[in-house]
């Protein structure tokens, strides 16, 4: 046995991952079943985890699905209470998979018995006892209904997470068993609320129960939400199932809360369940269906003309008397037709390039995928890893924000879907706005990689083309992985629950991070891979066959359909459509500052063009020509509402893009003087950021004001 961990150490430090693979695999080859158990339980419980997950256990799969033998020898070996968590985590995983493949019988009621006997073992780990727990969830016998109610009798609740995850399962297919179960765990709920509020499958599978029997439950773990991170995996996990009002309730809640993984929640859900809405319209919510709205326009499709016309009536106005008296002068001019002079050339002389504060290319665009190396101890496997691009936003108090979202978190212990993001104050009006994107671009890349400054990138990736509407739903729909209790496998690109695969969000049991990018965009229509059979592309198409294509282990043999991150980036292989992100700054086409009347106040027209990005994010600011200090301006809202007409502080405005925009200035200025009743010329300048963080260059205007 001595050799054989000499061989085995020597096969996986073999130079390429192809060769490591393909030596381990002759090594155990000539193996017994027993033989192979033993120098895994021997050397294998030595390596680490990276080197059981991309190299050992790979290089046994095709034999697991086929020898009996071998599969019985390491069930057998899962047993063990002293194999290390490391190896017996991957080596569940793999057995699964094997067992999974080929169905009902005899070698899956094996591995059922072990899962069994694992999650039921009180001093085995509890993270080990709650994968066993979940990975029962295709098993159906009153054995495995017995362990999971004797699990719901203790409050660790990692061990309650995986069984709440199989009874979910069950209770959604029907299984008798399940009944009396979701019972037991709706009272383990309420009397463990701050624990529920942690687990995505203890709230899933509570939330199933129905708006009566669970709203309970659901009631209890949203009081001991802490911020709002905590509150966005609540309605993540839950808000499928919700009722109008608590829903609503939820949203409002978020709303007031700093962090944006509320927001994206909102997207997620609404991208994926549009239907949403109805409960909220049937419910009166009318403010948060505005507000969904304004977020996920595409979710209108579920209500009716006139649902919406009672939804935009509910529109608050913030005018004040004075200031509704000043802008009805320039009313009827705005809307007969003023935007006419932003067709003209943008050399037009009221609008100057200047000559600082040039912009920035970050090399992102929303909803691209970011590959970067693993974080791995194993050399030879740098498969990389990804992630997708929520994009950059700011807010009316300067500070900006990127976000993406990866399987990443709690690799094969918890639910792998995770935000990561990087926050940035963008500084006073006079600020670089390039040069602070510079460092806020290098904080995300470090938050990407998990707190590794430097670490090697690989560029960022999409399909050419690809408009800004898709990339809008590409990353919602990616946002709505969040909270659905998946775990991260070794194994396949997707794996599904149960034995079918709908290609719903909501049917995806484990992922690997390149799933997370696939899915997102095959499910909205776009193809990124072919995999084994280029007619079975769309991962997300109702059909295991389709998932299953997908899910050929990359062992860098190049076979068609071996898929991994680094050949979705298109680096390795030739399965891939992306290509890298080309460098695209937004671009300001027009920008004019009018006062049409003394009696009406200045209005500044402009237009930018982001044809990447839904959205861009204005900073605008002013001074009183002759004066050293600028001021953030500060705009109103006009008489009768105009679409885009935006109102606030324009620290970081959000305005759509392509569209011909119109602001009111009244003089304000955020934090700073009121210049109304100070005639004279002013200056305005302008730099946008598109949600790929992109910054234009600077624009200037100047503009006569004789305060009305």
């Amino acid at each position: 046995m001595h050799k054989l961990a000499q061989k085995l150490e020597q096969a996986v430090s073999e130079k390429t991952h192809h060769a490591a693979i393909t030596a381990s695999a002759k090594l155990f080859e000539a193996l017994s079943g027993p033989e192979a158990a033993a120098l895994l339980a021997g050397q294998g419980a030595a390596l680490p985890i990276d080197t059981l997950g991309f190299v050992v256990l790979p290089a046994l799969r095709d034999r697991l699905r086929r020898d009996d033998a071998l599969f019985e020898s390491l069930v057998e070996l899962a047993k063990k209470k002293s194999l290390s968590r490391e190896l017996k985590h991957v080596l569940l995983d793999f057995l699964d998979d094997a067992a999974r493949h080929v169905g009902e019988g005899p070698r899956l009621e094996s591995f059922h018995q072990a899962l069994r006997d694992i999650a039921a073992h009180r001093r085995e780990r509890p993270e080990l006892r709650g994968l066993a727990a979940r990975l029962l969830a295709r098993s159906r016998s009153a054995h495995t209904a017995t362990v999971l109610d004797q699990l719901l009798a203790e409050s660790n609740p990692r061990v309650v997470s995986g069984a709440a995850h199989t009874i979910g399962i069950w209770h959604a297919e029907g299984v008798k068993a399940s009944a009396s179960l979701l019972k037991k765990l709706l009272e383990w709920a309420q009397v463990h609320p701050r624990k529920t509020v942690l687990s995505p499958a203890i709230l899933r599978t509570v939330a199933q129960a129905g708006r009566i029997r669970g709203q309970a439950a659901i009631q209890a773990a949203l009081r001991e939400a802490k911020d709002g991170r905590q509150l966005a995996q609540v309605l993540a996990a839950t808000g499928v199932h919700l009722g109008g009002r608590q829903l609503a309730d939820v949203i409002r809640r978020l709303e007031g809360t700093e962090e944006s993984e509320g927001e994206w929640v909102v997207k997620g859900l609404f991208r994926i369940q549009p239907e949403a809405l109805q409960r909220l319209y049937q419910a009166g919510q009318y403010r948060e269906m505005a507000y969904v709205l304004a977020l996920v326009p595409d979710a209108a499709s579920a209500l009716s003309a006139s649902e919406l016309k009672n939804v935009r009536a509910v529109a608050p106005s913030a005018s004040s008397k004075r200031l509704r008296s000043l802008l009805r002068g320039f009313q009827p001019l705005a809307e007969s037709g003023v935007g006419k002079r932003l067709n003209r050339s943008p050399k037009h002389k009221d609008m100057l390039s200047l000559p600082l504060n040039k912009g920035f290319e970050t090399g992102f665009h929303l909803a691209d995928a970011l590959y970067r190396s693993l974080l791995t101890h194993y050399g030879n496997a740098d498969h990389w890893h990804t992630a997708l691009f929520l994009g950059f936003s700011g807010n009316a108090a300067g500070t900006g924000e990127f976000k993406g979202i990866n399987a990443s978190k709690g690799i094969g212990w918890s639910d792998t879907i995770a935000f990561f993001s990087a926050k940035q104050d963008f500084g006073g009006p006079t600020a670089d706005l390039g040069a602070q994107m510079q460092n806020l671009r290098k904080a995300f890349l470090t938050s990407f990689a998990e707190g590794h400054e430097n670490h090697p990138f690989h560029g960022a990736r999409s399909v050419p083309n690809l408009l800004a509407k898709q990339r809008a739903q590409i990353a919602q729909t990616a946002a709505s992985f969040f909270g659905k209790d998946i775990w991260w496998t070794w194994v396949d690109m997707l794996d599904y629950q149960g034995w079918d695969w709908t290609g719903k969000v909501q049917d995806i049991d484990e992922t690997r991070c390149d799933g997370l990018i696939e899915y997102s965009y095959e499910v909205n229509g776009i193809k990124v891979c072919r995999g084994e059979d280029s007619n079975k592309w769309n991962i997300s198409k109702a059909d295991t066959d389709y998932v299953e294509n997908h899910n050929d282990f990359h062992n860098h043999a190049y076979n068609p359909g071996e898929l991994c991150p680094k050949v979705q980036a298109g680096n390795d292989g030739s399965d891939s459509t992306f290509v890298v992100s080309m460098l695209q700054r937004p671009v300001i086409d027009g920008f004019f500052a009018e006062q049409f009347s003394t009696s009406a106040v200045p209005v500044l027209l402009l237009r930018v063009t982001a044809p990447k990005s839904p959205d861009v994010f204005a900073r605008l600011i002013v001074r009183k020509k002759g004066g050293s200090t600028f001021h953030f301006a500060q705009t109103e809202e006009p008489v009768k509402p105009m679409k885009g007409t935006p109102v606030g502080p324009w620290r970081f405005m959000k305005i759509p893009q392509s569209e011909n925009v119109f602001a009111f200035w009244a003089g304000k200025t955020q934090g700073g003087p009121d210049f109304s009743g100070e005639n004279g010329t002013y200056e305005f300048r302008l730099q946008v950021v598109d949600c790929g963080g992109n910054v234009s260059d600077q624009q200037m205007v100047e503009v006569s004001v004789d305060w009305p």
